[in-house]
């Protein structure tokens, strides 16, 4: 290369350098990335999601069209771990009813072909054109967005910081303004749903439950669930033994209306479950109250092992696949359970006994109270206990 060259290519690379934004230097980094939004290729409106394609027109001059390969799906915002990690993007979907769906998606799910991204989206139901590079694009939007807001994760519910957080939003921001947002690679099954009003409540279900123990007691325990953590206590039960038709199931359904409910069976959930199961139940009810129905459908030797799992606030270590050590569930809650028979007779039915210290964790009591009506003492004028309940 001649001189002459040799100072044609450096001028036209300090040209360059110089033509290019510099962060700091006349355009800040939210600038840049507004500049960055201009030659964003997607756009997103209640049509659906669409892709800026230039294609050659018969004359031979280039022509843009949008192309739309899928219904309306947002990124909301990214978001990132307290320590910077775990990065992933809040979606928005919304459905053919006009439905507002959100799931914050792990970033790890862009990798490889994305099938497990497009199940769940499909699930909320997302629609995906049948387009050969609808795929393509949906992954290089989901990568490329760029939205302006930012939002911590965390991979449980509970109190994190000064923020309480629920499967479908918290409640508290950060010290800084930033939402905080569960992040899970499924949106989560749950039953803390909301419905009717206070008013109904206290007219429904709390003034009814004056004069009656056992419905107060199970109230006060939803209540004080989620005062555990600010308190620094442990997790702990409520064991109601007592014969069938007592009213155990009612005094476990009152207590969980103060948390949620819907379904066939509310709030409350069953004793009968695999370890795993149990694991990822306590987990999803941290700070908050755990309901466990019928004592008898889980294994008598099993039994004490799952009673103080959850207790003790924290499940089995496992091995990843690669042998490494994976993340041990954690948990804080307050159960209430029920059964015709005690725990300590339960265990004893698998052959074991009682380990010191869980008679203090979980307490066991009668469910009938004694005056003729199961766990009622006061009907309130009903005709009998049935019509009560």
């Amino acid at each position: 290369m001649g001189e002459n060259e040799i100072k044609k290519a450096v001028d036209g690379a300090i040209a360059n350098a110089e033509a290019k934004p510099k962060r700091g230097a006349g355009q800040s980094g939210k600038a840049q990335r507004a500049t960055a939004k201009r030659a964003f290729p997607f756009r997103v409106d209640a049509d659906g999601l669409a892709r800026r394609v230039e294609h050659e027109s018969d004359d031979g001059s280039k022509k843009t069209a949008w192309v739309r390969f899928g219904s309306e799906l947002r990124v909301m915002s990214l978001t990132r771990d307290a320590e910077n990690e775990d990065w992933g993007r809040l979606l928005e979907v919304v459905d053919r009813d006009g439905t507002r769906h959100l799931w914050n998606m792990p970033a790890q799910l862009l990798a490889g072909q994305g099938d497990q991204l497009r199940s769940e989206l499909l699930r909320l139901v997302f629609e995906l054109g049948a387009r050969r590079d609808a795929k393509g694009w949906l992954m290089e939007y989901l990568i490329t967005a760029e939205p302006d807001q930012r939002a911590r994760c965390v991979s449980g519910i509970g109190w994190h910081g000064e923020t309480v957080v629920l499967p479908d939003g918290p409640i508290g921001t950060t010290a800084d303004g930033e939402q905080v947002i569960l992040q899970t690679a499924e949106k989560p099954d749950h039953a803390f749903h909301i419905a009717g009003t206070l008013a109904d409540w206290k007219a429904g279900v709390a003034s009814p439950a004056l004069g009656n123990s056992r419905l107060i007691l199970s109230i006060a325990a939803a209540f004080s669930a989620p005062l555990l953590a600010l308190d620094g206590d442990d997790g702990g039960g409520f064991h109601f033994r007592g014969a069938s038709s007592s009213g155990k199931s009612t005094a476990l359904a009152v207590a969980g209306s103060v948390w949620g409910g819907g379904g066939t069976r509310g709030f409350v959930g069953q004793w009968r479950a695999t370890d795993n199961a149990l694991e990822s139940v306590a987990a999803m009810s941290c700070d908050s109250l755990l309901c466990l129905d019928e004592l008898s459908q889980v294994d008598a030797k099993a039994a004490g092992a799952a009673a103080y799992m959850l207790a003790n606030g924290k499940g089995k270590s496992r091995a990843g696949r690669e042998g490494q050590a994976r993340k041990v569930l954690e948990w804080r809650v307050l159960f209430l359970s029920n059964g015709e028979i005690g725990l300590e007779d339960k265990i004893k039915e698998g052959g074991g006994r009682i380990a010191a210290g869980m008679e203090v964790r979980v307490i066991d009591m009668r469910a009938d109270v004694g005056a003729g009506m199961g766990v009622f003492e006061n009907t309130h004028g009903a005709p009998d206990a049935g019509s009560f309940a």
